[in-house]
């Protein structure tokens, strides 16, 4: 390869020709080969310009992958007092507590006015540092907004002479940049020392600036609408996800409902337990008021209540868990009641309820061995209007393609109260290029308004509906003669039109949020 094509009109032996049927204006919407480049993190910001190089001898370096570093910055200014703390509280508690991947480096940082370290940088082992990291979780909000002065602390937090640089953050906010140092004051900062840093923008009002330091540093950024906490949740699962590094994810959240419990009728729901690896198991209700009561019924008939050794309570922060360990978590069906108790509380409230489990390390490599998982992705986060916005839904086990399942994208839009269902197909129609390789896709046009718009795919699949085939593999589709696959890490197979039989999947569910998409110039 001597050249590849750009958008440069004035070069006509480089010109990208957007008129052609071939794979690259398909897949990437008629980009040009450097425009998909060039939003790399190896060429972003004018990085790595051409340039003469007499030695093309290639030279290696040997590394070795440390611990994952990463920081909390969490928004405490005023504006976050009542309601929104609480959900931050809840949702950070959750990801502290069943999300972080175990040896992961995590420190916190709340920020209003000014900024405060509540927790160097804590490397998590056990269940006790998972619960000194919450025991400093923020309980009061007040002041204004400086999310570069809580961004400047993040950056001394991770660092010492034996990690000079990497890691990552995940900043929260709800509110506009009020005090110095702002975002731009510290955004060389951040690129110099290669950190990536995940924006969770809540509510209509958060910066757009942090928005964009987001995707120049290579990450996304969430939008949460005001008073969604089950969307909340799914923005820190989304990173946690996003956080792996290529390595099997660790954990697998199966099921996640914000529930409405009257004092006069308990709630009833179960959840399946599909995966054979599992060494944990945990039910996790983030609640408003404590006259709630939780009991579990596991698939061989036990019934955890309050007094079992696997209950937890957080009362701070509002959240009660039932941890199951791998002696006790078994593949099945997993039911759990709640009811109310008390009438010194409301009659009537919303509880966010999750169901995480964590694989166990034998199922790195091993797609049959690994959970279903689902990854989002929008083709773009940044619209002006009509332009439409292609969203992408991977469902897979490992690398195997999960087929015939149903996908349906929930997208809030910035008028209240308002959104659309839209499903989304894996069948080479529409927005889907490609049959039968796992990723489901849809357009979305039914812009309403300038603003955030946040993605959340639901997806699921019926019992023995949904199914794999080892001839099917995710983003590629079907594999043809000759191509090569690696099975797991011992055993490759060389397909030669192998009749592979489906494999049926239990039934399933996931809901996993997606990058936020920003439209301007909408006109009704």
């Amino acid at each position: 390869v001597v050249h590849f094509c750009d958008n440069n009109i004035s070069d006509t032996y480089t010109y990208h020709n957007t008129y052609s049927d071939s794979n690259q204006n398909i897949f990437c919407n008629k980009q040009s080969v450097w425009e998909v480049m060039r939003k790399g993190v190896d060429f972003r910001n004018g990085a790595n310009q051409a340039r003469f190089i007499a030695d093309t001898t290639p030279t290696f370096k040997l590394v070795r992958a440390k611990k994952h570093r990463s920081v909390l910055i969490l928004d405490t200014s005023g504006s976050m007092a009542g309601l929104p703390l609480q959900q931050l509280q809840q949702a950070t508690t959750n990801y502290i507590l069943n999300q972080v991947e175990e040896g992961t480096y995590l420190g916190i940082v709340t920020f209003s006015s000014y900024a405060s370290t509540r927790s160097n940088l804590i490397q998590i082992r056990t269940s006790n540092d998972r619960q000194r990291l919450v025991s400093v979780l923020p309980t009061i909000a007040s002041g204004g907004t400086s999310i570069g002065s809580g961004i400047q602390a993040g950056i001394q937090a991770p660092f010492s002479k034996d990690y000079p640089s990497g890691g990552s953050m995940i900043v929260l906010t709800d509110g506009e940049e009020q005090t110095a140092p702002y975002i731009g004051n510290i955004k060389q900062q951040v690129f110099d020392d290669n950190i990536t840093v995940h924006g969770i923008v809540y509510g209509k009002s958060a910066s757009v600036n942090l928005e964009k330091l987001s995707f120049e540093t290579g990450a996304e950024s969430f939008f949460v609408p005001n008073n969604d906490p089950e969307r909340l949740v799914n923005a820190f699962t989304a990173v946690a996800e996003r956080n792996t590094y290529g390595e099997t994810v660790a954990f697998q959240q199966l099921y996640l409902e914000t529930i409405t419990v009257e004092s006069t009728t308990p709630f009833n729901d179960s959840v399946l337990v599909d995966d054979n690896d599992s060494v944990s198991l945990q039910f996790t209700f983030m609640w408003t008021w404590p006259n709630a009561n939780y009991k579990i019924l596991a698939p061989d008939g036990t019934i955890y209540n309050s007094t079992a050794a696997q209950y937890t309570t957080f009362s701070k922060h509002k959240l009660s868990q039932y941890t199951f360990s791998m002696d006790s978590t078994m593949v099945g069906e997993w039911k759990y009641m709640v009811s109310l108790s008390s009438r010194l509380h409301a009659s009537r409230q919303s509880i966010t309820t999750t169901v995480t489990t964590k694989s166990s390390s034998n199922a790195t490599g091993n797609s049959m061995r690994q959970p279903i998982a689902v990854i989002v992705a929008v083709d773009k986060a940044t619209v002006t209007f009509p332009n439409p916005v292609k969203i992408s839904v991977a469902v897979q086990k490992g690398s195997l393609a999960v087929l015939q399942a149903k996908v349906i994208l929930n997208i809030t839009t910035p008028i209240n109260n308002q959104y659309f269902l839209i499903p989304a197909n894996d069948k080479s129609i529409g927005a889907d290029v490609v049959a039968n390789d796992g990723v489901y896709c849809a357009y979305f046009t039914q812009f309403n308004s300038n603003g955030r718009y946040s993605v959340q795919a639901h997806v699921s699949g019926d019992q023995n509906k949904s199914f794999i085939n080892f001839n099917y593999i995710v983003g590629v589709g079907h594999l043809q003669e000759g191509r090569h696959y690696i099975l797991n890490e011992s055993e490759s197979i060389n397909n030669k039109n192998s009749n592979y039989t489906n494999i049926s999947l239990d039934k399933f569910t996931r809901k996993t949020l997606g990058s936020l998409i920003d439209v301007s110039g909408y006109i009704p």
